[in-house]
């Protein structure tokens, strides 16, 4: 951020409320007083088809028809993308309309997730109805590229496009600085990793030991050189790239304009734990749920050390260095590990 911290909270501003009045919920389902609600309101009758479409593949599932269930699944996760990018198109619309000029007036994040999730879910459900089969490593690979492409096509189409932010703006480019100062902003970065990783660690250790399961990998277990040379290639590359424009440069900018430096801090990290989450499984529905909580205490105080270290140098070199390095660091431990409980590395 060009002015410091404390200059965008101070320009943050809040949506002025023009929803109707009427009982709770009731303006979410009202076309009145709203510009395009002719695609606000396409927007959620696709999204409650998916929805449906969604809950008839579980029913399929249930009585154990596979084939159904599949594809359904591809077309309800499909019709989710597709009225999630509806409902960003109709919010980046409404908020030029109703938001002052120091105010972010593009799609809320937290809709863009929902882009990416969805999108992601829907090309994986088409790829395995098309007969697509990946060994472990490609598949990590190309699960991790399609993540990365949908966070940088729905940034640069809703956003960058819409004229709501900048690349600029988002810390693509240092203010005034040149490539010197990207890579003292990198290194500045790299240093902080060290106190998040021995946090991040700690945290997600004892909760796994409190609740009785095991701290989730961030990758699949690799069987050969190739696959442990994919899970560096996405760790180290693909995912710091595409998380931290997505949830640094994005989400927590667009926060920061709104509601100060500090609270898009806290959300961005928020957003940023709980969608790492959003896959983990486990043996039950409890089990899963603790594996998902542990998930996410070991990633929040990393994911608050990405967003301040963003905040203290306005430029993207920051958490990406940090990203990129705890990443680093945790998979050499996880491969330790591993290691170690096969009996040694001789």
């Amino acid at each position: 951020m060009a002015d410091g911290p404390e200059a965008a909270e101070r320009a943050g501003t809040s949506e002025p409320d023009v929803s109707p009045q009427g009982p709770p919920l009731a303006s979410a389902f009202s076309l009145e007083d709203r510009p395009a609600s002719g695609l606000y309101a396409l927007a959620w009758l696709i999204a409650v088809l998916g929805a449906g479409l969604i809950g008839v593949a579980v029913a399929a599932a249930i009585s154990e028809n596979q084939g159904g269930s599949a594809l359904l699944l591809a077309a309800g996760s499909g019709a989710l993308f597709l009225a999630a990018a509806l409902g960003a198109g109709y919010q980046a619309i409404a908020r030029r309309t109703r938001r002052g000029p120091d105010a972010y007036r593009g799609p809320s994040p937290i809709l863009l997730v929902a882009v990416v999730v969805s999108g992601a879910l829907a090309i994986g459900f088409a790829l395995s109805l098309a007969g697509v089969r990946l060994d472990a490593s490609a598949g990590v690979l190309a699960s991790a590229l399609i993540v990365a492409g949908l966070y940088l096509g729905s940034v640069w189409l809703f956003v960058v496009r819409e004229g709501a932010l900048t690349w600029r703006e988002m810390g693509w480019l240092a203010p005034g600085g040149s490539s010197g100062r990207l890579a003292v902003a990198f290194l500045y970065g790299v240093a902080i990793a060290l106190p998040a990783i021995l946090v991040g660690v700690f945290a997600g250790a004892l909760l796994a030991a409190l609740l009785g399961v095991e701290p989730p990998s961030p990758l699949p277990e690799p069987v050969d050189t190739q696959g442990m040379l994919v899970n560096v290639a996405v760790a180290v590359l693909v995912a710091p790239l595409g998380e931290e424009l997505f949830f640094r440069g994005f989400a927590q900018t667009a926060w920061t304009r709104d509601l100060g430096w500090r609270a898009a801090i806290v959300r961005s990290a928020v957003l940023f734990a709980l969608v790492h989450a959003l896959t983990l499984t486990g043996n039950d529905f409890s089990e899963g749920l603790r594996i998902a909580v542990v998930a996410v205490a070991a990633r929040l105080p990393v994911s608050l050390a990405l967003g301040w270290v963003f905040a203290r140098t306005g430029t993207i070199a920051s958490p990406i260095g940090l990203h990129v390095t705890y990443n680093g660091v945790v998979l050499v431990l996880v491969e330790v590990a591993r290691r170690a409980s096969e009996g040694g590395f001789g």
